[in-house]
């Protein structure tokens, strides 16, 4: 199975990196917290150190291994609906 990088271009690609540094922030701030190194912290998420040092660079990966960084550092990563979004679709606003 194919995963699909988090990748935009333009105003949108910017906040997408923004929100994923931010994530990737609280990921290791969490594993720090923890007194795990960012190189164990990427062992622990099947990736290598040196994976880990380039997604802090580029802020571009797929959604399964900021999940599993966030596992490893032992964390949970949800996803939700926003609600206006929500509500758009259950006012039939929206097609599903």
């Amino acid at each position: 199975m194919a995963h699909k990088s988090i990748k935009a271009d333009g105003a949108i690609g910017r906040e997408a990196r923004f929100q994923l540094r931010s994530i990737l922030d609280r990921i290791l701030g969490e594993a720090r917290r923890a007194g795990m190194t960012q190189a164990a912290l990427a062992r622990r998420a099947n990736i290598s150190p040196e994976a880990l040092s380039r997604l802090k660079e580029s802020a571009r990966c797929d959604f399964e291994t900021i999940a599993n960084l966030a596992d490893a550092a032992g964390m949970e990563l949800t996803v939700r609906v926003k609600d206006d979004y929500a509500d758009r679709l259950h006012a039939g606003l929206l097609r599903e």
